[in-house]
């Protein structure tokens, strides 16, 4: 993906078409890349799947997963709010 962005014949070499792509490569693509690949490698294996659903059940019960869960649960309250 980065080496695309880097050489693609999207936008010249130099210029802000080029510097556009590149950050968005990096802020978008490739995180989100990263984290759909890790979602499919856990899912491709039914015992990774249930590890990892153990590991979530168990860091929800822990002083930052209960942070978290009230935070996602803040966040969807607002956004059910303000978003409909």
């Amino acid at each position: 993906m980065v080496a695309y962005a880097r050489r693609a014949p999207y936008a010249p070499d130099k210029g802000p078409r080029r510097t556009a792509g590149l950050g968005y490569a990096f802020v978008v693509a490739v995180p989100v890349y990263a984290v759909a690949y890790i979602c499919a490698w856990i899912c491709e294996r039914p015992a990774r799947l249930v590890s990892a659903l153990m590991l979530v059940a168990v860091f929800s019960f822990t002083p930052a997963g209960l942070w978290a869960r009230s935070a996602l649960a803040e966040a969807l309250r607002w956004s059910a709010q303000h978003l409909t």
